[in-house]
């Protein structure tokens, strides 16, 4: 990054601050052609064969190439005329579920003949002797370039943006010979943090495997590697500790079932508990408010300190946790409430067993709603080792959890700290508080 000092001046649009004295600023309509698609995913026998740009396609691809699996369809010759992808074109999503989250651009890597731009997608083209679309779509993708549209954005359910305000949105507009050195310097430098991104969140995947091996190698055979085995007689158990019993989850807990009103003085001010609120794979409960805060009216499951929360909900996101207090939880989750032979920490390393985990998303397979009854958890077998070594396995994986989950936090922090880095830069270098190394001359966009 070149700390050079600029001549700046004041762009006269608050949200864009001061920018390079010899920039201009101008409306998109004096640097591109903005058009909204009408191009739908139907297939019509009199229209011609097209490949369709969607809406996906654009959100998640910063730059379009000919190697994205596009969707099939039809389009008149007027559509593929006004809609067919070019070199350096700029796509962005008109239409978001989300008022924050919206006029997400692509940029257009290479002509691609026969794909044409999808409806909710607004096509940009540039006016090529004046605009470079990278540069375009950097600053559509900047901190200050988003403002302008998530005001202009309307709606209640879902927002929209018309194509008058973003003919009429406002873009810094350095030298075309600079939009191309920006574009050049961001795609450098943006490569080079996404790569970081990419390793951390690898060594994240990586940690994660660990902590789960862990768990099941823990839970399954104990912390003795010389202790003699046996064949346990349950597939995801394999063989276990002589020692040890095996016991159908219905010898092990109970599922806790009244039903009161949270509604009622005595239960509204409890916290209420539901999947939402369990991190997945984890074991670990969010934040969490009182069933009033949450304005729950429907019966509720009263549930004690030390219970075992298991949600029967879509078990594949593998949502369980003790419970720190007595609260309320919503019929989606199971209160296990541990017999004397086994310890709720210990139980809880169980549930959280790879094996187990792919048991109970085998006994919900082909549901519409992903549910695992009571008689199905009830009946699943698990290994139960003497009181003693279910204490001693339990600490051992709170240390050993607890220190894989440090690191986890600090990479995520990093990938954070990264993303952040990212963002800036970008806005940075679009509007001209940084200047970049120059390009070749004749350089395209």
């Amino acid at each position: 990054m070149t700390q050079e000092k600029r001549d700046m001046k004041d762009s006269g649009v608050e949200w864009l601050g001061e920018i390079p004295r010899h920039w201009d600023v101008k409306r998109l309509k004096y640097m591109a052609t903005v058009r909204n698609s009408n191009v739908d995913k139907k297939s019509v026998d009199t229209e011609d064969e097209v490949s369709l740009l969607n809406y996906t396609d654009v959100y998640y691809n910063e730059y379009i190439t000919a190697d994205i699996d596009f969707m099939q369809a039809t389009a008149t010759a007027q559509q593929i005329q006004l809609f067919e992808l070019k070199e350096d074109d700029v796509v962005v999503t008109k239409d978001s579920e989300s008022w924050d989250d919206i006029a997400v651009p692509t940029c257009v890597d290479q002509d691609l003949r026969g794909v044409v731009c999808a409806y909710h997608l607004t096509l940009i083209r540039p006016v090529t002797d004046r605009t470079c679309g990278r540069y375009l779509a950097r600053y559509f993708a900047s901190t200050p370039g988003a403002y302008q549209f998530k005001v202009g954005a309307n709606g209640v359910t879902r927002f929209g943006l018309s194509q008058k305000v973003l003919r009429d949105s406002l873009f810094p507009l350095p030298p075309l010979h600079e939009q191309r050195a920006i574009a050049a310097y961001l795609d450098a430098e943006t490569a080079r943090i996404d790569k970081l991104i990419a390793k951390t969140e690898r060594l994240n995947e990586l940690l994660r495997e660990k902590r789960t091996a862990l768990i099941s190698q823990a839970v399954t055979k104990g912390l003795d590697a010389g202790v003699a085995m046996k064949a346990s007689g349950v597939e995801w158990l394999g063989e276990i500790p002589r020692h040890w019993d095996v016991k159908r989850l219905r010898f092990c807990a109970t599922i806790r079932t009244t039903h009161i009103d949270p509604t009622l003085r005595e239960f509204s001010q409890r916290k209420l508990i539901a999947p939402n609120h369990i991190e997945s794979s984890t074991g670990r409960l969010l934040e969490v408010d009182s069933a009033e805060e949450q304005g729950a009216i429907s019966a509720k499951v009263p549930f004690q300190q030390g219970d075992v929360l298991y949600s029967k909900i879509r078990p594949n996101l593998h949502k369980v946790c003790i419970a720190p207090f007595d609260g309320l939880c919503s019929s989606d989750i199971y209160p296990l409430l541990p017999n004397g032979n086994i310890i709720s920490s210990y139980f809880l390393y169980t549930i959280l067993c790879k094996g187990f985990h792919q048991l109970t998303v085998l006994q919900v397979m082909g549901a519409t709603i992903p549910r695992i009854n009571q008689e199905s958890l009830m009946d699943i077998l698990i290994p139960l080792p003497p009181l003693n070594e279910q204490r001693a396995i339990a600490s051992y994986l709170d240390a050993e959890t607890a220190r894989i989950d440090r690191l986890i936090g600090k990479n995520d922090r990093l990938i954070h700290l990264l993303r952040e880095k990212r963002s800036a830069l970008i806005s940075a270098a679009v509007t001209g508080k940084i200047a970049v190394p120059s390009v070749e001359p004749g350089t395209s966009c």
